[in-house]
């Protein structure tokens, strides 16, 4: 996994290879951040858990090619009104969008996903599919 950031932290890209077994290294890596920009540890399991089904969601459908491709993970803390902040996900991926089969009805990461966080957006072109998640926003940190 490749990581960057901007110096003053508040930004944080992650890059892999859309296979399963990264998926936890990719939590974790979020969690880690979530830590270093001092985001509320209550607040910070539901970013995890939505960027976390947001990327498996990616693993699972975007890719029929053997080896998958990859799949970009940024974060970034912006200010929202007078003293709050919140946490914009964006999760692309340059698969193809597979809307979910209704019969028989399978899958709840789209729910669940918007069941975490203030906003779910979804992009999708021939160049992949963009995923962009707003978290809750919280009172500053500073």
């Amino acid at each position: 996994m490749d990581a960057t950031g901007r110096a003053d932290g508040l930004c944080c890209t992650l890059t892999l290879e859309a296979e399963p077994y990264r998926l936890g290294l990719l939590r974790h890596a979020v969690s880690v951040w979530l830590t270093a920009v001092r985001w509320p540890a209550d607040a910070s399991s539901q970013i995890v858990s939505a960027v976390g089904e947001a990327v498996s969601n990616t693993i699972e459908h975007a890719y029929t090619s053997d080896p998958p491709g990859p799949v970009r993970v940024a974060l970034r803390v912006e200010r929202v009104g007078t003293g709050h902040e919140r946490v914009r996900l964006v999760v692309s991926d340059r698969g193809r969008w597979r809307p979910g089969d209704p019969e028989p009805p399978r899958g709840n990461g789209m729910l669940l996903m918007q069941a975490l966080c203030a906003a779910v957006h979804v992009e999708t072109d021939a160049g992949g599919t963009r995923l962009t998640l707003l978290s809750e926003a919280v009172r500053g940190r500073r």
